[in-house]
């Protein structure tokens, strides 16, 4: 009965996020990043379809460039959904305030965030062992 239940939510939920309609533009292929600001304290995340746009991007702004991967546009849609769902405010839609969480967030999600910003905190467990 359990099972029954949990698959029959999945399912609902597979309907539900299949009505979701991303165009043409989820399949493009492209540069995934992530800028900072340190004059306003803003992260951006967002994707450039070539090297030439995001060049031309950084140019103009007072952002510096994290990181950046290969990736679609529609896992920066659905990072965005995510963040969203996980109480992280957009502004602009394009910008989230510079946080612990959102780099926390962010560096969970594998999106390109770079190390000068965000130290991931490794937990190194130790096992005791006692002879009895």
């Amino acid at each position: 009965m359990l099972i029954k239940d949990i698959y029959g939510k999945f399912i609902s939920f597979n309907k539900n996020f299949s009505k979701v309609n991303l165009s043409n533009d989820s399949k493009k292929v492209g540069i995934l990043y992530t800028i900072y600001s340190d004059k306003f304290n803003l992260i951006e995340v967002g994707f450039a379809e070539n090297k030439h746009t995001l060049d031309k991007k950084l140019r103009g702004s007072n952002f510096i460039l994290l990181e950046k991967k290969e990736g679609s546009f529609k896992s920066l849609y659905l990072l965005k959904v995510t963040l969203k769902q996980l109480g992280e405010e957009l502004f602009n839609d394009k910008y989230y305030k510079y946080s612990s969480s959102i780099m926390k967030h962010l560096d969970l999600f594998g999106w390109p965030i770079g190390k000068s910003l965000y130290k991931r905190r490794i937990i190194k467990k130790q096992i005791a062992c006692s002879l009895i």
